[in-house]
């Protein structure tokens, strides 16, 4: 400790402390062992070394449960929870049960210290098994959320499934009821300015008052960007994607992964009270987007499977088509998506769909570099990330074509439909071909002159 007093280092004034730590918390090769260091060096250090640490804290199930079985609570700017899917053996569910449980009450600690942690923004996506839930578990954290929270992002998906008879055999019935995520989230949105929402069931109880028989948007005057996402699976080739649903239940009714059946979207009961909430927050929202979802037609080689971006604020919509690269290169997908501040202009993306999902979604919400979720702060200048290219530059570095951008180099039109459209069109994305030319009735043929 002497030693420290006496060095030069000791004599810094806090800014320029924290201007270290900042830059030692952005070195990924050492991650976070030099400013744990600095934590342990004395008080001062601690402090604000701290302060950078946990700034934005990110974790996964592993890490939340150590995070809220040492009841860490420091500050934190931003908070990101991450559960990637629990596997699930067909045969003998029990596995898969535990891991659900543990998540679970990892999620109920956290309630408990959501007031003392003060995160700003608070990002939460589970991957659970169906028929499991986490929604009691969720509401109880949304209704803790302190008022300096301002930016909330909740997305629940089911990626596998079990077979709830199976499951008896073990400690486990299904869920009882609880009290309604949708009546918590609406409870918190006058003081959220960024909003983001995948849920297995949803209902217009988010944006309207609470039990009036003629419904009233709600008024949230620091509302900015609010996305809701209704694609429960990625848009895929084979129609894997599941459509949100109506609440009804108390327990989440999303169908098993693979389900061929096309099922209603939640959208259209929430149409109105969507317009309603719109033109109420007028004055403040920057964005109100709605991404449903078109899964392929089986029965049309040449359709396609999209995301389908509803605006509430200018009434339209424009579909995204996203397509794969080919049979040898399944792992990256094309999507068509029209700009976020000029939609009249498109551009084609290509990476994973998960990844290209974010820029359908204009980037609304994205990871960092340390894998921290957090609001775009001006939808203005949003760019998609280095690691998403462009359908041009992948060509450029990879050359690698594919049947659509060869046709329409060939004929010098674009065979994809193109929005706007009316905010609820049913869009058909069956290829065009333009006059004067012709093609086979198979999939991937090439144009040639009529």
């Amino acid at each position: 400790m002497v030693a420290l007093q006496t060095s030069s280092i000791a004599q810094l004034v806090p800014d320029i402390l924290l201007e270290i730590f900042d830059l030692l918390a952005r070195d990924d090769k050492n991650g976070n062992t030099p400013l744990v260091s600095s934590i342990l060096c004395c008080q001062e250090w601690r402090r604000l070394a701290s302060s950078v640490l946990y700034k934005h804290v990110v974790l996964d199930q592993d890490r939340l449960e150590m995070f809220v079985n040492n009841r860490m609570s420091c500050e934190v700017t931003s908070l990101t929870i991450v559960m990637s899917a629990v596997g699930v053996n067909p045969s003998d569910p029990s596995m898969a049960i535990q891991k659900a449980d543990v998540r679970k009450a990892s999620l109920r600690k956290l309630c408990s210290l959501i007031g003392d942690i003060k995160p700003a923004t608070i990002s939460i996506s589970v991957d659970i098994p169906f028929p499991c839930t986490v929604m009691p578990e969720i509401a109880s954290i949304v209704h803790s959320l302190p008022e300096s929270c301002t930016g909330l992002e909740i997305d629940i998906r089911h990626s596998s499934s079990f077979n709830p008879t199976l499951a008896r055999t073990s400690a486990w019935s299904m869920p009882q009821a609880h009290p309604h995520l949708c009546d918590s989230i609406r409870a918190v949105l006058p003081q959220l300015e960024h909003f983001r929402l995948r849920l297995p069931v949803l209902c217009s109880a988010i944006f309207s008052s609470s039990q009036d028989l003629r419904r009233q948007a709600i008024h949230a005057p620091l509302l900015r960007t609010c996305l809701v996402n209704l694609s429960l699976r990625q848009p895929g080739r084979f129609n894997r994607a599941a459509w949100a649903i109506k609440c009804g239940d108390n327990y989440a009714r999303t169908p098993h992964i693979g389900q061929q059946e096309q099922l209603p979207s939640a959208l259209p009961p929430m149409k109105e009270i969507l317009r309603d909430f719109a033109h109420r927050n007028s004055s403040s929202l920057e964005r109100l987007w709605v991404l449903d979802v078109k899964p392929m037609d089986q029965s049309d080689l040449k359709d396609h499977a999209a995301w389908i971006r509803r605006d509430f604020l200018s009434n339209a919509s424009y579909p995204i088509p996203v397509w794969v690269l080919g049979v040898f290169n399944q792992d990256n997908c094309v999507a068509r998506v029209p700009s976020p501040t000029n939609p009249e202009e498109i551009e084609d993306w290509v990476s994973r769909t998960d990844l290209v999902e974010t820029v359908a979604e204009g980037g609304t919400w994205a990871a960092t570099n340390t894998s921290a979720r957090l609001p775009i702060r001006d939808v203005q200048k949003y760019k998609p990330p280095h690691w998403i290219l462009s359908g041009s530059e992948y060509r450029r570095r990879n050359h690698i074509s594919c049947t659509i951008w060869e046709n329409e180099e060939v004929t010098g039109e674009r065979i994809l439909p193109r929005g706007p459209g009316e905010l609820m069109q049913q869009w058909n994305l069956h290829e065009i071909t333009p006059p004067g030319w012709t093609r086979d009735s198979f999939a991937d043929s090439s144009m040639v002159r009529a």
